[in-house]
């Protein structure tokens, strides 16, 4: 089996949750016309990293894709998240912090402090003026006031926490008035902080900020929440533990009822463990990277409206090169390619899988998360 540097590893098994459908929040949870409002895709914004340093870039959504706006440099550890109106930087480990950029010139406005440690994993909003943020390095939920850029209250997570004394919060999705915050339950003590377990998501009134239940999930590091683009389900992807093939997969919950609803897709069924999901605005399909059982990397979409769903290979490589992949509201699928020699974006049709792209858009550093700025 190929093997992945110890410092990739250590962020993918500790720090790579991705945003799913991070812009997904507002159907229902009152926004109005604000800072928050959601609108139509605009650019794709991109974190890079070497794992050494970091940067941001933006990219227009039409052809032939030209730079948009600034670049800024980021720390290491970065991704990036795509609110209504706020495109933010979130620094994690080492840095623990969050910066809100000018959504006209992607410039930094402001910057806020997580606490030292608390390693930042991604942001939800809340309302008009409120995001919550999720940290793997703390045993509470962080929401910040986005008008003074401070946090302005927590919610303690302490009593989920397994035997190293964090719950690890990651990945998060606000929907139908809840959000949903998934626990990774990693333990720190071992190298590459395996799981101790199945992974967790807690249910959470945003408003009360409150847990108002839990989830108990079959597969342990839940990485993505997506909302099923087909019923009234969430699907959960689980990285499950580095280096063993096949443990991870996607599950279904059903939050209204409180449950599981059991495996969808195995990583057997998948040729490996999921490490990001992104629905497709345009169909009833996700788009996955998957690590795969050989120790390579492969873009994967799944067809949700068949029985069973299809699994269908868009892209692979026998080398750890596809970190992301983001399908924007234009039909088209942002793909992160790390390679070692042409790293940069490439963009392919979301139905057809044609490539867009005569060759990688140029990121600075190699690309490593996408979302697209509203």
């Amino acid at each position: 089996m190929r093997t992945l540097t110890a410092c990739a590893l250590l962020l993918f098994a500790s720090c790579g949750t991705d945003p799913g459908d991070a812009s997904g929040w507002g159907d229902d949870l009152g926004h109005g016309n604000s800072l928050l409002a959601p609108g139509p895709d605009r650019l794709a914004l991109v974190a890079a990293t070497d794992f050494s340093s970091g940067m941001y870039a933006a990219f227009d959504l039409d052809a032939p894709f030209g730079p948009f706006g600034e670049t800024g440099p980021a720390h290491s550890d970065v991704v990036v998240r795509c609110l209504p109106g706020a495109p933010l930087v979130v620094g994690r480990l080492g840095a623990d912090n969050l910066t809100l950029l000018d959504p006209a010139s992607l410039a930094p406005v402001a910057q806020t402090s997580l606490g030292t440690g608390a390693n930042p994993q991604d942001v939800a909003a809340i309302d008009d003026h409120t995001v919550a943020v999720s940290l793997l390095g703390a045993a509470h939920l962080a929401f910040v006031d986005v008008p003074s850029f401070k946090v302005a209250s927590t919610l303690d997570l302490s009593a989920f926490a397994d035997g190293d004394g964090l719950p690890e919060a990651g990945p998060m999705l606000a929907s139908r008035g809840r959000l949903l915050v998934a626990l990774e339950l990693l333990d720190r003590r071992t190298p590459l902080w395996d799981p101790s377990g199945p992974g967790r998501v807690v249910v959470v009134d945003p408003i009360a900020r409150v847990v108002t239940g839990s989830i108990a999930l079959g597969s342990g590091n839940p990485a993505t929440l997506v909302a099923s683009p087909v019923d009234e389900s969430v699907l959960v992807a689980c990285s499950g533990k580095l280096g063993v093939p096949g443990d991870g997969g996607i599950e279904r919950i059903d939050p209204e009822a409180g449950h599981s609803l059991g495996v969808l897709l195995s990583g057997a069924d998948l040729g490996g463990d999921p490490m990001t999901m992104d629905a497709d605005p345009g169909s009833a399909a996700v788009f996955l990277t998957i690590y795969t059982e050989s120790g390579g990397t492969a873009v994967k979409r799944v067809r949700l409206d068949e029985d069973p769903p299809r699994v269908e290979t868009l892209i692979e490589s026998a080398d750890y090169r596809f970190l992301d992949a983001a399908a924007d509201d234009q039909g088209r699928l942002w793909v992160a390619d790390r390679d070692p020699e042409h790293p940069g974006l490439r963009v392919f049709d979301a139905d057809t899988g044609r490539e867009l792209t005569d060759g990688p858009l140029d990121t600075g550093l190699p690309p490593f998360d996408v979302c697209f700025e509203q």
